[in-house]
């Protein structure tokens, strides 16, 4: 994770939000920095919206809502 995501990063953990909206956090990431975004939103209290294609992300998820062209 470059150091300028980490700094967004720890920005977002001390100013404690009610609602993270997450758009693609981990692209771009090494192995690392995707596990820090993992950990960070697993000990998160407040809620996030996460929109990623990253499925392993994805599955520490509460609720998946996926968009088609089905509808």
């Amino acid at each position: 994770m470059s150091g300028t995501t980490r700094v967004r990063f720890a920005a977002l953990v001390f100013a404690e939000p009610d609602l993270l909206l997450l758009d693609e956090p981990t692209n771009n990431l090494d192995r690392s920095g995707r596990d820090a975004v993992s950990a960070l939103l697993a000990e998160r209290r407040g809620a996030a919206i996460v929109v990623s294609h990253d499925r392993e992300l994805l599955e520490g998820m509460d609720a998946i809502v996926e968009l088609t062209t089905l509808g």
